[in-house]
């Protein structure tokens, strides 16, 4: 019968450390999942300021090439005049 309590003991005492270790590793768990949700967020937040500038960069090339497509008619404008 002592044997008995004695590995029950033993038995006790190995749950303790297993649900011990296994509330330690579910806590790093939820630090970890929490972090990848914020990360996550971040990531989102990052891709819509980059389409944001990405909008206003294409905008503002449609606006140079304008500039520069006038230039070249104005220029031509200016040689037909020339030659009159």
């Amino acid at each position: 019968m002592e044997h008995l309590e004695e590995e029950l003991k033993k038995a006790r005492e190995e749950l303790a450390v297993q649900k011990w270790g296994l509330e330690k590793t579910l806590g790093g768990m939820k630090v970890l999942v929490t972090e990848l949700i914020q990360k996550k967020k971040e990531a989102e937040e990052a891709k819509i300021q980059v389409e944001r500038k990405m909008t206003e960069v294409e905008r503002l090339n449609k606006v140079m090439i304008d500039r520069e497509l006038k230039m070249v008619e104005l220029k031509k404008e200016i040689e037909e005049l020339k030659k009159k």
